[in-house]
């Protein structure tokens, strides 16, 4: 599918497109736009099954119950240079990942999509994903995780600049829950609280080697007093870090601990 355009449908799931069963499809130069959903991607669905990749797309200013943008539901899906803009959902404005197998999100534009409940950038929810090269930003979730939102999920985001996104409850960055995160060579800044781990969930978010908006590093309240960058939680670890913006961490560091993510799904 090259160089289609779905705006202004309603429907009960894929506004603009639904994909499933055993299938690969590829979505090139589409344009899905102000599209209505009540259940699942409000611009595409895919579901069950589905190898799916996007590239030079655009979702924007669709609506849904989860995954504004884009839904992915026990499926796989690769997004790379496309924007996810405006879109608006309870469950992830932006982009909603549920049972999802290795989703890759590479050179996108993520930004000013809202969550009525969790997830304005991306909701996962026992997933797995990478993000790369992205852009993060100006999303707000009304209760937690105005970037990501993460339960039972693994994975890694590197490269990307998460910037000035905003939740009612906790955590305008990663609101972390019972999901191993890795966050490298990252720009992070402008979202408050900037990583949030549940304690309950005994996870942990190794958060070294990102710019956190100052040479100082990022507050914490007994590890990092001093610092006047974003804030991160407990069960964050984040030293070092880097003291510039746009200094790529060591790579040998975001290769073996995402070798250990890969392995576990093998």
């Amino acid at each position: 599918m090259r160089g289609c355009t779905f705006v202004g449908n309603d429907a009960g799931s894929g506004g603009g497109a639904w994909f499933e069963g055993d299938s690969s499809p590829v979505v090139s130069d589409c344009r899905f736009e102000s599209n209505r959903v009540v259940g699942l991607g409000g611009g595409l669905s895919i579901d069950l099954g589905v190898e799916l990749s996007v590239t030079g797309s655009s979702f924007v200013g669709n609506v849904a119950g989860s995954g504004g943008g884009i839904a992915v539901s026990a499926a796989r899906a690769c997004l790379s240079q496309s924007e996810v803009l405006d879109n608006t959902a309870t469950f992830g404005g932006g982009i909603c990942l549920l049972s999802s197998i290795g989703c890759e999100i590479v050179g996108a534009d993520i930004e000013s999509n809202t969550a009525d409940a969790f997830g304005g950038g991306i909701y996962c929810s026992d997933g797995t994903y990478t993000v790369s090269a992205s852009s993060i930003a100006g999303n707000s979730a009304v209760d937690c995780g105005g970037a990501f939102w993460l339960l039972a999920s693994e994975g890694l985001v590197t490269r990307t600049a998460v910037t000035d996104n905003s939740a009612g409850g906790l955590a305008g960055g990663f609101f972390i829950d019972g999901s191993p995160t890795t966050i490298a060579s990252c720009e992070i800044l402008g979202n408050g609280l900037a990583v949030h781990v549940v304690a309950s969930s005994r996870a942990l978010a190794d958060a070294r080697l990102n710019w956190w908006g100052d040479p100082t590093g990022p507050y914490h309240r007994t590890l990092n007093p001093s610092g006047l960058g974003d804030e991160v939680g407990d069960s964050v670890q984040f030293t070092p870090w880097n003291v510039v913006a746009g200094a790529p961490g060591p790579p040998e560091v975001v290769r073996a601990t995402w070798g250990a993510i890969k392995a576990i799904h093998r």
